[in-house]
C-alpha cells in the first residue's frame, strides 16, 4: 500500500501560479510534479525547464536534480559534462546530497562516463564539506580517499 499522499491538481494549480509569478521553492515543486505525475500528467521536459528555471536562481536540489536529468538523459539531452556542472553548483553551495554523489561517483561508480570527470581532490573537497556537516558517511568515506591516495 502506499502511503505517498497524492498532489491535487488544485494544489498543483495553486503552486503552478506561484511558480510563474517567480517563487523558486514552488517552480522546484512544480519540476518534481512533472516529473513524477503529481496532480498533473508527467511531462519530463516541462520538469527540467522547471527545475532550470529554479536552479538558475539557485535552488540547490533543482540544481541537483537538474544534474541528475543530464546525467541519465531524461528529459533532455545525456550530457555528463552539464550533469557535472549542476552537481557541483549544488554542493558548492552546500547540498550535501550533491556533495555525496560526488563522492560516490569517485570512489564506486568507475564505470559511469561521468565519474572519469572527477578528481581525487574534488571529491575529496565535497568528502570534507559533507563531513563537516556531520554526515557519517562522509567521514568513512574520506578515509577511503585518503588511504587510495596512500596507495597511489
Amino acid at each position: 500500500m502506499n502511503s505517498k499522499p497524492k498532489i491535487a491538481k488544485d494544489v498543483f494549480t495553486a503552486c503552478l501560479t506561484a511558480a510563474e509569478s517567480g517563487d523558486i521553492d514552488a517552480m522546484f515543486y512544480i519540476g518534481y510534479c512533472y516529473y513524477y505525475g503529481e496532480g498533473t500528467r508527467a511531462n519530463r521536459k516541462k520538469a527540467v525547464k522547471w527545475w532550470r528555471e529554479a536552479a538558475e536562481h539557485g535552488h540547490t536540489e533543482a540544481q541537483k536534480s537538474l544534474g541528475d536529468c543530464y546525467e541519465s538523459g531524461i528529459g533532455v539531452s545525456a550530457d555528463n559534462e552539464i550533469a557535472l556542472k549542476w552537481y557541483r553548483m549544488s554542493a558548492e553551495a552546500g547540498n550535501e546530497h550533491a556533495q555525496m554523489l560526488i563522492v560516490r561517483y569517485f570512489l564506486f561508480f568507475k564505470e559511469r562516463p561521468i565519474s572519469s570527470l572527477i578528481t581525487r581532490e574534488e571529491a575529496e573537497t565535497y568528502c570534507r564539506k559533507a563531513a563537516a556537516l556531520g554526515n557519517c558517511l562522509a567521514k568513512m568515506y574520506l578515509r577511503t580517499i585518503i588511504k587510495k591516495t596512500d596507495i597511489e
